[in-house]
């Protein structure tokens, strides 16, 4: 046997003990005994470890309570609780169960082009008899998991220039700018990456000691110089002057985020300027002595202004990097930054641009001629992680189950290169780690890829920007209908396909256009193919037609179309919101791949998307409308067809507006300030029930306030208030009356429901109300007591989640009124 003890010893003298022994086996084994198991008693720290037959004992233990746990490589911690009591041994038989990840790939490959975005599912078995506990992590290969903030390379650039008077350093295009004071007359070095030098350019301002920190936005290098801040060209030349808020400004950082330049003086606040040079916001330093900003996105933390300084910690100061929350202002080390060298910290940039593979932090030191003068130091920062990402990222998965994993890999920012990585999974299964290696191409121009479409129940309206190898409907939409999913797809030119029916006229799939599906449950469906790059123009006719979106990353309506504005009577998505050029007015928000959009053109034109806009000088530029807020009076399904309602009002009018026909909610809103836009349903011809407006039906506008209905006044601006599919209505409201009501119910809505439906009714005199929901064989199943409501118009909700498919009663009584209508509950 083999026992160790460790730090402790039992001595029972006259007192009672008792033995504890037992065997260790594994039930996936047919029970075949363990050796080598750690056994740790919870008392006295005492271990003993099983034999080659599995056995364990502990003698001479004294009376009480113990906790025994077990532990062997590749097997799952058990811990077992017994009583020792007097007279009598304890045996112990003890079945170690394991985990196992098993991923049902070997390797994962894609390749995308730059700034797109690709997803690939894949599945974790875990084929043992206990539960997986996970979490994951992302590595790169090679170099780039360089541990953070260790020395990578240097350039000595005061050496080569005779120069110990630098001050600031950015990298952009594969060149360094380092700026200098050169004997007083302050200049711009550049160097290749190598560190050679290839040209000299002065900088603009009247400080004799030059720019003392730099930045980059993608355009301009930015410097300070006295009490002014300068945007210059990678060539020199000056392009914006911003006047600084301070007489001197020695630390400077662009934030990409926000869209400003974070600036301070040593011993100053940090201050957050606009384009403009206003000021934004302010924040205090936390005593410390600033001489460099840079910038970083990626920062786990959210602290991303980082902060180069000399740092006291009671020993002396030492260079150190610190970084700042940009929200609250609240600053936290990161680490000292000192090598064998020495000097003391000044300007500093990073940027995922020097190494492909890699955040660096670039940063600037003056040091003494025999550490070798003032220099440019590389320090890794992270490895470049960001274009591998993974959904989830930790749990459980139980013994004999499976997890779906989505990997989503992401090229925006990566140049054409090939990126390996690998994800790992850090596990308490058989192995302890299991790694998936990551190859990611990312190549100029098209690509062959798979691109995979998530469906929703009832209507989607979709689109992928690759061109299908197999472009026959039928045989692209096979998956959807072998698991009798797809109820009906269309296209802009009324063409369908019922696989019911066996009947089709779609032609075939064009990847520039969208396709509306309808289907009975969630569902997805793959294309592989040729993709077409974001810039590939799109041929749009005169009138209505339903369009692919080529964009690699949303993009806001109004900028993804500007540059068909001309042209574009009106665009809208699939839940009917809308961007009509005319007013102005877009509640679509932004435009995603995937989706397909509808547009309705006065003149042919050819669109190509944008993803940044091409103002006009005085032209205002605001951005699509919210369209989170929900209504309390219900949100209407999506149908197939609608209608649009741009409401405007001058008037002090809000609440939620609901549009009616028949006395049926077929739209609603929240006005808040003055313009809402409402997608006004028609009837899906799909089905037998009228679940929308018919054609040229009445519409009706309501009021809400949240308590009682008013009837709105207004005045067409544009079209009638009539229901007309794809028609345009826009009225500007005149005020708001009360609806006179009779007793009764006006509405359910939805009728046939799913599990909640929205019920509208009215009194005509104060009183006592209550709502009931009976079955049909009279028994009650709810009794909503609603208290005592004013005369006027209200709502209550009817919760069926706990009830079964079928039709019920229900019932509104107010003093000796009663009120009846059937409700249909379908799931």
């Amino acid at each position: 046997e083999q026992w160790e003890m460790e730090t402790s010893a039992v001595l029972s003298v006259s007192s009672p003990t008792t033995n504890v022994t037992g065997l260790v086996t594994d039930p996936a084994e047919n029970d075949a005994s363990i050796s080598g198991v750690s056994a740790d008693l919870d008392q006295y720290i005492i271990r003993r470890h099983s034999d080659d037959d599995g056995a364990f004992e502990f003698t001479d233990l004294p009376l009480g309570e113990y906790e025994l746990t077990f532990t062997a490589v590749d097997y799952l911690p058990w811990v077992e609780a017994f009583e020792a009591g007097e007279g009598e041994d304890v045996e112990l038989e003890i079945a170690l169960l394991h985990s196992e990840c098993n991923p049902n790939v070997e390797a994962i490959q894609n390749e995308i082009a730059p700034e797109e975005m690709a997803e690939v599912s894949f599945r974790i078995d875990n084929d043992g008899n206990g539960p997986l506990t996970y979490t994951t992590d992302r590595r790169l290969i090679g170099d780039a998991n360089a541990d953070p903030y260790t020395i990578r390379s240097e350039v000595l650039a005061g050496q080569a220039h005779d120069d110990n008077h630098l001050r600031g350093v950015m990298f952009a295009n594969d060149r360094f700018y380092i700026s200098g004071s050169n004997d007083d007359n302050p200049v711009i070095y550049v160097h290749d990456r190598e560190g050679e030098h290839i040209e000299t350019f002065e900088q603009p301002g009247e400080d004799d000691n030059g720019m003392r920190d730099l930045a980059f936005d993608g355009e301009l290098l930015w410097g300070p110089s006295g009490d002014m801040i300068y945007g210059l060209t990678l060539d020199g030349e000056v392009q914006a002057e911003l006047d600084s808020p301070f007489n001197l400004t020695s630390c400077l950082a662009y934030d990409p985020d926000l869209d400003v330049l974070w600036v301070a003086y040593t011993t100053t606040n940090i201050v957050m300027l606009d384009r403009e040079g206003n000021v934004q916001g302010e924040f205090g330093r936390q005593g410390l002595r600033m001489n460099g900003f840079a910038y970083w996105p990626d920062d786990p933390d959210g602290y991303n202004l980082y902060i180069y300084n000399m740092f006291d910690d009671g020993e002396g100061r030492r260079p150190a990097l610190h970084k700042m929350n940009t929200e609250d202002g609240d600053i936290m080390l990161v680490s000292y930054l000192e090598t064998e060298r020495g000097g003391n910290s000044l300007g500093c940039y990073i940027t995922n641009q020097y190494d492909i593979y890699s955040w660096v932090m670039i940063a600037a030191v003056t040091a003494s001629d025999n550490q070798g003068g003032d220099r440019i130091d590389i320090w890794q920062v992270d490895a470049r992680r960001e274009w591998m990402l993974l959904d989830p990222t930790e749990g459980v998965i139980e013994p004999d189950e499976s997890q779906e994993f989505t990997l989503t890999f992401n090229a925006a920012g990566l140049p054409a290169e090939q990126f390996n990585g690998e994800i790992v999974f850090l596990h308490d299964g058989v192995g302890s780690e299991t790694a998936i290696p990551l190859t990611l191409n990312v190549v100029e121009g098209p690509v062959h890829t798979t691109r995979t479409l998530d469906l929703h129940r009832g209507w989607n309206m979709v689109s992928v920007y690759l061109q299908p190898d197999e472009e026959e409907i039928p045989v692209l939409m096979s998956p959807l209908v072998e698991q009798d999913l797809l109820l009906i797809m269309k296209n802009s030119n009324g063409e369908f396909y019922r696989p019911d029916q066996r009947f089709n006229n779609i032609d075939q799939w064009n990847v520039d256009e969208g396709y509306l599906m309808k289907l009975s449950d969630p569902g997805e469906v793959s294309l592989e193919g040729t993709t077409v790059m974001s810039d590939e123009p799109i041929e749009l006719e005169e009138g209505w037609q339903m369009i692919s979106c080529y964009l690699r990353f949303p993009v806001d309506a109004k900028i993804a179309f500007s540059g068909v504005v001309d042209q574009l009577l009106i665009a809208k998505d699939e839940n009917g919101s809308f961007y009509n050029p005319e007013f102005n007015f877009s509640n679509m928000g932004e435009v995603t791949n995937g989706n397909g959009y509808q547009l309705k053109m006065s003149e042919a034109a050819e669109l190509v998307y944008r993803f940044q806009r091409e103002e006009e000088e005085g032209n205002a530029v605001l951005p699509s409308r919210s369209t989170s807020e929900p209504s309390r009076l219900g949100i209407h399904s999506n149908t197939g067809s609608n209608m649009s309602l741009l409401v405007l009002s001058n008037a002090n009018i809000s609440g939620d507006l609901g549009v009616y026909s028949n006395d049926v909610l077929v739209g609603s809103g929240v006005l808040s300030d003055g313009r809402l836009g409402i997608s006004i349903w028609g009837d899906d011809l799909s089905t037998e029930a009228i679940d929308g407006a018919v054609d040229d039906a009445d519409l009706e506008l309501r009021l809400f306030d949240g308590s009682t209905f008013s009837e709105l006044t207004y005045t067409s601006l544009r079209g009638e208030g009539n229901y007309v599919t794809d028609g345009m209505w826009v009225v500007e409201l005149d005020g708001a009356h009360t609806i006179p009501t009779e007793f009764g119910i006006e509405s359910v809505y939805p009728n046939p429901f799913n599990s909640r439906t929205l019920v509208r009714f009215g009194l005509s005199d104060a009183s006592i109300a209550s709502v009931h929901v009976y079955d049909f064989s009279g028994r009650l199943l709810r009794d909503i007591s609603l208290g005592r409501l004013s005369a006027g118009g209200h709502t209550v909700t009817i919760d069926g989640a706990d009830l079964s498919s079928g039709v019920y009663l229900l019932e509104l009584t107010a003093g000796a009124d009663v009120s009846r209508r059937k409700l249909t509950l379908v799931k």
